[in-house]
């Protein structure tokens, strides 16, 4: 992984900073008749801290959402929204296609292949954290 970012939690306060790298982050571009995208990145936590993402914004969405896919108990694949995602210290959280991702509901503008997307993470203890991922085509 190669990291595209360290995020350092904002609040000005020191003693609950949160530190996480990003590696990897991408947006799937999106048609014209779609009002919804998704974000996936790698998530590391370099702190010694548990650390729980509990919100997620983007200035170029209306609304984000963090959501997995996994399959039910009759064996279907089926989205479901996530309160938060948790990062204990020293592990990777990856948000890739099929698994755990970030909903992007609708685009405020026309955004491009090579574009990058600004998102913005929120933890349990208040920190923000920003990232920017680049809307690009991967399957």
């Amino acid at each position: 992984m190669i990291p595209l970012l360290l995020l350092v939690g904002l609040n000005g306060c020191h003693r609950d900073s949160v530190s996480l790298e990003v590696g990897d982050a991408w947006v799937r571009p999106i048609l014209p008749v779609q009002s919804v995208t998704a974000a996936y990145f790698d998530l590391r936590n370099l702190g010694r801290d548990t650390v729980r993402v509990t919100a997620a914004s983007s200035p170029a969405f209306e609304v984000v959402e963090m959501h997995e896919m996994a399959t039910d108990g009759e064996g279907v694949m089926r989205m479901r929204r996530l309160a938060s995602i948790t990062i204990a210290p020293g592990e990777t959280v990856q948000l890739k296609p099929g698994g755990k991702h970030l909903m992007l509901i609708g685009p405020k503008h026309k955004m491009s292949v090579g574009n990058d997307v600004s998102i913005l993470l929120e933890t349990g203890t208040g920190d923000v954290v920003s990232l920017a991922a680049r809307v690009d085509r991967r399957l």
